[in-house]
């Protein structure tokens, strides 16, 4: 750990506990990279969600990513989608992209299982479908 980061991880803090969206974001970012203290993605997320709360865009991009990977919360993409798309209303272009990309694969994923169910898909398909799901 270099002794900038840990200096820089000291004023974020002191900023993000008096309520700083911007330093609970950049503490975020400093967590979940490892820079001036131990990586730990639960801690990242954490400041990310103070500063998604006060609308701050990158924190809520980040935390969508962070649901959607399951870096340190469980996996939802649900609640990703969520945070994306508060993010993508700011005009975040990653957010964008990312609502984007998930839209297009619900919108895929709900054909499948319509054509599964409805027995428009071949038996093959069907077990193959089966399978990734498991």
């Amino acid at each position: 750990m270099a002794k900038d980061d840990a200096e820089a991880v000291k004023w974020f803090r002191k900023a993000a506990e008096q309520n700083d969206a911007r330093a609970q974001a950049a503490l975020g970012v400093r967590y979940a990279k490892g820079q001036g203290v131990a990586k730990n993605k639960a801690e990242a997320v954490k400041w990310y969600r103070k500063a998604a709360e006060q609308n701050v865009a990158d924190a809520q991009y980040n935390l969508g990513v962070c649901y959607a990977n399951g870096q340190g919360v469980t996996e939802d993409d649900a609640e990703a989608v969520k945070w994306f798309r508060k993010a993508a209303e700011q005009n975040l272009a990653d957010a964008q992209y990312n609502l984007g990309v998930a839209t297009t694969v619900a919108k895929a994923w709900r054909r499948m299982r319509s054509r599964l169910t409805s027995g428009g898909c071949s038996r093959r398909a069907r077990v193959m479908m089966m399978q990734s799901t498991i």
